[in-house]
């Protein structure tokens, strides 16, 4: 259903150019979130519209795309070997541990947010060249994974461009930072603040812009350390 509403949106946005150029950035350390997002990117590459497929990370995911989509993979190794067992080798303790019906992983997704940012920071520390290229490249819209890709909001927040927010949570997008995150910062969009910043394009309503309006709000020593 809801692959279905964004290939409307999109194709509304279509309707006035012969193709439109989109940029999907999925979250890689867990390989559920490109599987899900794939299908949006194959239907509009089906319907011949420009698509880039971005991912960053240890390894590249082994999600089958349609041979129409531009696949780009940027290569950044964890920094500690922790993190490379957890979410490349998958050989950590904890794997195991996952079978036992009594275990519980509480700190599953601080760990993953962590070792995201790191990943983000690896990559802007010897690739910025090619994050700021990206940066000037123009797309109609940008599909941008919420979870675990730090790199892929930044990337939106810079361009301040339309973007279509795909929640791996299903929840409201204050719930799902809150529940996702060990600590939220305060500068992070709550529902509100996106609606009251929707973008209207060619007569309907995208929530895009609101990211960009609170990240301007972000602590200074946070925006200068990226």
């Amino acid at each position: 259903m809801r692959t279905a509403v964004v290939v409307t949106l999109i194709a509304v946005v279509a309707a006035f150019v012969d193709s439109a150029k989109v940029l999907f950035m999925p979250s890689t350390l867990y390989p559920m979130h490109g599987y899900t997002m794939k299908y949006l990117a194959d239907e509009l590459a089906r319907r011949n519209h420009d698509i880039t497929w971005l991912e960053y990370g240890p390894v590249q995911s082994k999600t089958t795309l349609s041979k129409a989509v531009k696949r780009v993979y940027w290569p950044v190794k964890f920094d500690q070997q922790i993190f490379s067992d957890i979410f490349v080798h998958r050989n950590h303790s904890v794997h195991d541990q996952l079978w036992d019906p009594y275990f519980e992983y509480p700190n599953e997704q601080t760990t993953a947010w962590l070792a995201s940012v790191r990943l983000c920071d690896r990559l802007l520390s010897r690739s910025k060249a090619k994050f700021d290229e990206l940066v000037k490249e123009r797309f109609d819209t940008v599909i941008v994974d919420d979870l675990y890709n730090p790199c892929g909001l930044l990337q939106v927040a810079l361009k301040g461009s339309v973007y279509i927010y795909w929640s791996m949570t299903a929840l409201r997008t204050e719930s799902a930072w809150a529940n996702q995150s060990p600590s939220p910062p305060s500068y992070l969009p709550a529902l509100h603040d996106f609606v009251e910043a929707a973008t209207n394009e060619e007569g309907f309503v995208l929530i895009t812009s609101g990211f960009t309006a609170q990240w301007n709000k972000a602590p200074k020593r946070i925006l200068a350390s990226l």
